[in-house]
């Protein structure tokens, strides 16, 4: 759900984009976008302005956020998986799939780390306008960060 916020936010241009709005175009839960928006701000993925004209942005350019960042902000470091399954049926040296789950841990790994919030943006399919995106907002002197401390993005409407 975070990487897709992420690339929402940045499909929007830098504008206030309500919580309530891009729950509905990502077809997911408020709720938990909320509490995944607060992670992101905790991390400095994210600003969000509170009052009637508020809502979420990103607080850096798109072009300086990896995915990987987006990632951990949400799950904690990127630990590979090894086996896929529940219970490990072999030792683990001759695994039936041949070492396929290590290549793909690496291959996901890598393309986390390499791609940028930017070069993802345009999948979302929005253009400012149908994002809930305001061009109008608040000034620089008026952001503020959630701080992780009941403050919800999106309120105040």
């Amino acid at each position: 759900m975070a990487l897709h916020a992420a690339a929402y936010l940045a499909a929007g241009g830098g504008g206030l984009c309500r919580a309530r709005d891009m729950s509905g175009a990502l077809g997911v839960s408020h709720d938990h976008l909320v509490k995944v928006l607060q992670m992101m701000a905790r991390a400095g993925l994210v600003e969000t302005v509170r009052g009637p004209g508020g809502g979420v942005r990103l607080a850096r350019e798109a072009e300086s956020i990896r995915l990987i960042e987006v990632y951990e902000a949400v799950e904690g470091r990127y630990t590979p998986v090894g086996c896929l399954l529940r219970k490990r049926v072999c030792d683990g040296r001759h695994c039936v799939l041949g070492g396929l789950a290590k290549k793909l841990n690496r291959e996901i790994h890598d393309y986390l780390a390499g791609t940028r919030v930017s070069s993802v943006a345009a999948a979302t399919g929005n253009k400012p306008h149908e994002a809930g995106i305001s061009g109008a907002g608040a000034g620089a002197g008026s952001r503020k960060q959630v701080n992780g401390r009941g403050s919800k993005p999106g309120k105040g409407r």
